[in-house]
């Protein structure tokens, strides 16, 4: 989507409009999107904040599109609450994000927000209009593949493809999953060239801490032979980090490019394959870590049982991915950056992960989030 999230600094560019509009208690203020857009994947976000100053009232909001409407998420704005003096935890805030696919090709959007004590308000309409794209193939997921369960709650759709929290495991799940082959084309040459390879190098020094930062929890658990294996290496860098502390690091990743990447930039030992049918149970790794790749893979439970066997006693596996908890989802829902339900087939809990080492035998030493809580890690070792 072209356009970008409203934030503190935009709420101060509505200072000037706020004094303006003292002497009415009432408030509605649009942040995205902040005028017409283009949408060309995903959703429609719709984002503000709406409260009658004088009653504290957060009000009723609906998203209309077209003369249909879309119930708002109501959230907590911390960053208007203090400039309007309010309770921190009044959920001023709104969101809404609508699938695309839900639109039509052109339209018009607008805001409305109903108080107890005022009139109803609304923005002015702003025009849209979203670039079609062919429909993902899909093949649908009946129960939990972390743990099971049918029990689920649909969470919203993004581009057709609906994702669900397991009342269960709390983890969240693509339920509309792509098919097989429309996974295995998504990563392609063309992928890794124009769209990771250049974010990766975007965030090189970012990622060379967090990397650094990883290893440094895996060094207690470094055994003599100090052999490690990672699941979806991408271009290798992480493995070539650990090669630099002395591991002895052996890696797998879909992506046949990313994989030539590695071998040849960094002479790596990579193969090509889908990680659950590439590591070795029989290897007696002292560690095992899928960092940032679970979430992209159908089958995490047998994915992590494989790799716990592929464990020596001591060992441990280390996942970090992206958290269904976090500041991201919890505010922006399905409009998240997280989420791309073609992709990123899971959002991961605590719950979840705890649930997916504990199945596989092993036990959690260690949870940790990133400082938003989007992204979650945790460290269990082979008894």
């Amino acid at each position: 989507m072209t356009s970008t999230v409203g934030s503190v600094s935009r709420l101060s560019e509505s200072a000037g409009f706020l004094r303006r509009r003292t002497r009415t208690p009432a408030i509605l203020t649009l942040d995205e999107p902040p005028g017409p857009v283009t949408i060309d994947g995903g959703t429609l976000l719709v984002r503000g904040w709406a409260v009658h100053r004088a009653s504290r009232d957060p009000g009723e909001v609906q998203v209309v599109i077209d003369g249909e409407r879309f119930s708002a998420r109501r959230t907590v704005r911390p960053d208007v609450a203090q400039h309007l003096e309010l309770d921190p935890a009044l959920a001023v805030g709104f969101t809404a994000a609508i699938d695309r696919r839900r639109l039509a090709h052109r339209g018009h959007v607008r805001v409305e927000a109903t108080f107890e004590r005022a009139a109803s308000l609304k923005t002015p309409d702003i025009n849209f209009e979203h670039l079609a794209g062919d429909p993902v193939p899909v093949e649908e997921v009946g129960t939990c593949p972390v743990c099971g369960d049918a029990e689920r709650q649909i969470e919203g759709s993004s581009d057709g493809l609906r994702m669900a929290r397991c009342a269960t495991c709390a983890v969240v799940y693509t339920v509309d999953r792509p098919t097989p082959g429309f996974l295995a084309a998504r990563y392609s040459a063309a992928y890794f060239a124009d769209e990771y390879l250049p974010a990766l190098e975007a965030e090189a020094d970012a990622m060379a801490t967090h990397w650094s930062m990883l290893l440094d929890l895996l060094e207690p658990h470094r055994g003599a032979a100090s052999r490690l294996f990672e699941i979806g290496t991408g271009a290798g860098r992480f493995l070539r980090a650990a090669r630099q502390r002395g591991w002895d690091g052996r890696g797998v990743d879909i992506n046949a490019a990313a994989v030539e990447y590695g071998r040849r930039e960094y002479e790596l030992d990579l193969v090509a394959a889908p990680a659950d049918t590439e590591i070795n149970p029989t290897a007696g790794y002292d560690a095992v870590v899928s960092e940032m790749s679970l979430e992209h893979l159908p089958d995490p439970h047998a994915v992590v049982a494989r790799a716990a066997a592929a464990l020596r006693p001591g060992g441990v596996l280390m996942i970090f991915t992206v958290c269904a908890d976090g500041d991201s989802f919890t505010s922006l829902g399905m409009a998240s950056p997280l989420v791309g339900p073609a992709e990123h087939l899971f959002l991961f809990s605590q719950s979840s992960l705890e649930r997916l080492v504990t199945d596989a035998g092993l036990e959690p030493l260690l949870f940790w989030t990133d400082e938003a809580g989007d992204s979650i890690g945790v460290l269990a070792r082979h008894p």
